[in-house]
C-alpha cells in the first residue's frame, strides 16, 4: 500500500517526481496554519479592560474634564518659556514619575488571584522586595500630595494595586463595608448618582448639578462620604483584612460607580464583576521617581529643590534636564540589576509559587534582558543547525541537499508550533 514493486515509499517516488511542487505545497500550509494559530491565539485579546473613560459628551461634567485637559495641554507647550524668565523655578526630589516596574499575576487556582490568603500573599511577598530594600526610599516616586495633605513625613507612594485594599487591616471597618455593600445591593440603579454625588465631594462643591429626590440626594451624599473616606484608608501598610470575600465584593461594587472604577479595575481582569468575582489575572506597578538626589553634585534632602532653573535659556533647560535624566535613568537601572534583579527572575519562574505565575516588565530593564536572551538563543541556534548542517553533509555528500534539510527544520517549525497549541 505505501510502496511500489521495487520498495520505495510512494510519497517519496512523488516529492523526487514534483520537487517544486511538493516544496510550494508544504510552503502554503506553512503560512496558512501560522496564521490560523495567530487568529486562535489572540482570540482572547488582553485579559485586563482597555483604560477608556466612558462619559456624556453634553454633560457639564464632561465638559470640564475637557476644558482641564485642553488648558493642561496649553500650559505645557509654555512651562519651558516661564521656567527660563528667572522666576527660580525649580523641581522637587523625586517628584516625577520616571519608570514603573509592571508585574502581571496569574492564578493557578480556579479560585483566582484574590480567591485564597496563599496567593494574595504571594503577590505582596513581590512587591515588599521593593518597598522593604533600606535605599528604596532614594529611587521611589515620593509622594508629596499626601505628606501635604495629612501633615506627614514624605514617603514612597504606594504602588498601583488592589493589594492596598486588602492589607489595611488596621483601618479595616467590617461592619462599615457591609452597610456600603448592602445600600449598593438596594439601589443598584443609582450608580451614576452616586457617582456624580462622589465628583461634587471630591471638588468641595455643595451643589454641582446633580439631579434626584431629597431621598435620593440624601442617600448619595452618606454612602458617597462613607466610600471616600474608605477608599482614603487604604495604604497597604497594615496586615491582610480577615475577611478577604468581603474586601472583593466591595471591589466588584466600587467597579459599579463610573467615577470610582479606575481606584479598582486595574488591578482585576475584564471579566471580574459582581456575577463573576473572580479574576485570574492580576496587575501592580511600582513607582520610580525623578530627579535622584544621588546624582546631583550638592546633596539635597528629600523635598528639597534639586534643580534650580533660575535665569537659564530654553536650551540651557534642556541641556541640563537630559543630562540629569541619563544619570538618573543609568543610577536606577544599577541599582534594580544589583538588588533586585536577580530576586525578580526568580520570582518569574513557573516553580517559585504554586498558587500565581508572575511576570515583570520594565523598560529600563527591557534592552539589557532582551539582548542578554537574544545572545544566548542564538549561540543555541547557531550550535544546533551548524551541528546538523555538518552532519547531513557528511552522511550524503551533497550541500545542496543539506541545505535543503536544514530547509525542512525551518519548515517544520510553524507545523509544530501549531499542533503543540
Amino acid at each position: 500500500m505505501w510502496s511500489d514493486e521495487r520498495g520505495n515509499l510512494k510519497f517519496v517516488n512523488l516529492v523526487v517526481r514534483r520537487p517544486f511542487t511538493i516544496f510550494f505545497i508544504i510552503l502554503a500550509t506553512c503560512i496558512i496554519l501560522s496564521f490560523l494559530l495567530g487568529q486562535i491565539v489572540f482570540k482572547a485579546g488582553n485579559p485586563f479592560r482597555d483604560p477608556a473613560n466612558q462619559f456624556e459628551i453634553k454633560d457639564i461634567r464632561s465638559i470640564q474634564l475637557i476644558s482641564l485637559r485642553l488648558a493642561a495641554e496649553d500650559i505645557k507647550v509654555d512651562r519651558d518659556t516661564l521656567e527660563a524668565a528667572g522666576d527660580g523655578s525649580v523641581t522637587m526630589v523625586q517628584s516625577r514619575i520616571s519608570d514603573g516596574t509592571s508585574w502581571v499575576f496569574e492564578s493557578e487556582q480556579p479560585e483566582g488571584v484574590f480567591g485564597t490568603r496563599a496567593s494574595i500573599g504571594a503577590m505582596k511577598d513581590i512587591l515588599d522586595l521593593f518597598f522593604k530594600d533600606p535605599q528604596f526610599r532614594k529611587y521611589c516616586l515620593l509622594d508629596y500630595r499626601m505628606a501635604k495633605k495629612t501633615d506627614s513625613e514624605l514617603e514612597c507612594t504606594p504602588p498601583l494595586t488592589a493589594l492596598n485594599m486588602y492589607y489595611s487591616n488596621a483601618t479595616w471597618d467590617s461592619a462599615g463595608i457591609q452597610s456600603i455593600i448592602a445600600a449598593m445591593k438596594e439601589y443598584p440603579n443609582r450608580m451614576e448618582l452616586l457617582s456624580g454625588r462622589i465628583l461634587c465631594l471630591r471638588n468641595l462643591i455643595d451643589d454641582c448639578g446633580v439631579k434626584g429626590t431629597e431621598e435620593e440626594l440624601q442617600w448619595s451624599m452618606d454612602l458617597g462620604s462613607k466610600l471616600v473616606q474608605t477608599m482614603f484608608k487604604w495604604d497597604g501598610k497594615s496586615g491582610l483584612v480577615e475577611n478577604i470575600t468581603e474586601a472583593t465584593e466591595l471591589a466588584a461594587y466600587i467597579m459599579k460607580v463610573p467615577v470610582l472604577k479606575g481606584a479598582v479595575d486595574f488591578s482585576y481582569d475584564r471579566e471580574f464583576s459582581v456575577e463573576n468575582p473572580v479574576s485570574i489575572f492580576s496587575r501592580a506597578v511600582v513607582l520610580w521617581g525623578a530627579p535622584l538626589n544621588i546624582t546631583t553634585e550638592d546633596s539635597v534632602d528629600a523635598g528639597a529643590a534639586v534643580i534650580n532653573r533660575k535665569n537659564l535659556t530654553i536650551e540651557e533647560i534642556k541641556k541640563q534636564t537630559e543630562e540629569k535624566k541619563k544619570a538618573d535613568d543609568k543610577a536606577l537601572k544599577d541599582y534594580i540589576v544589583q538588588i533586585f534583579l536577580e530576586d525578580m527572575k526568580k520570582a518569574a519562574t513557573d516553580t517559585t509559587d504554586p498558587e500565581i505565575n508572575s511576570y515583570y516588565l520594565m523598560f529600563a530593564l527591557l534592552l539589557d534582558i532582551f539582548l542578554q536572551i537574544a545572545v544566548k538563543d542564538a549561540l543555541l541556534v547557531v550550535f544546533s543547525l551548524g551541528f546538523v548542517f555538518i552532519w547531513i553533509r557528511i552522511n550524503v555528500g551533497s550541500w545542496f541537499l543539506a541545505f535543503i534539510g536544514l530547509l525542512e527544520i525551518f519548515f517544520s517549525l510553524p507545523l509544530a508550533w501549531f499542533f503543540f497549541k
